[in-house]
């Protein structure tokens, strides 16, 4: 077995370098976590400022009515009639009639949809990475 000279200047100069590389890297870290946590801190406020929303999707419809003599018989359908199409937890889906004049406030609230849920994908980034870096505790 090979003894080590704790005197040795080698060997001093790497428990040196050790010692300031691992505070460099508690530094990064916690600047890090402070980064982490404000950013947090932005992505929660984000969600308090969520407008209405909802989940779906638009369809546009062109659709024959029925009558024996109509022109959609020969093919000029009836429309456009737009739903709002909805599939629940279960798998069951449902789709509900909007107006054109609701049309552009349900289109707003589907884009709106859409950007909380890109907003709580990077709120769970936060969070996984604080997880990792075990800076967080219990809250209450």
């Amino acid at each position: 077995m090979k003894q080590i000279n704790l005197a040795a200047p080698q060997f001093l100069e790497m428990i040196l370098v050790t010692i300031l590389t691992v505070f460099r890297m508690i530094s990064f870290m916690q600047r890090s976590i402070r980064e982490l946590r404000r950013g947090q801190q932005e992505v929660l406020e984000q969600l308090h400022q969520t407008p209405n929303f909802i989940r779906g999707s638009l369809l546009e419809r062109y659709l024959p009515c029925g009558k024996k003599n109509c022109r959609c018989k020969s093919g000029h359908l009836h429309g456009p009639a737009y739903y709002l199409s909805v599939t629940y937890a279960g798998g069951k889906t449902r789709q509900v009639y909007v107006s054109k004049d609701a049309k552009a406030t349900v289109e707003e609230w589907i884009h709106n949809y859409r950007e909380f849920w890109a907003v709580l994908e990077k709120l769970t980034v936060i969070n996984l990475e604080l997880i990792r870096l075990k800076a967080i505790s219990r809250q209450r």
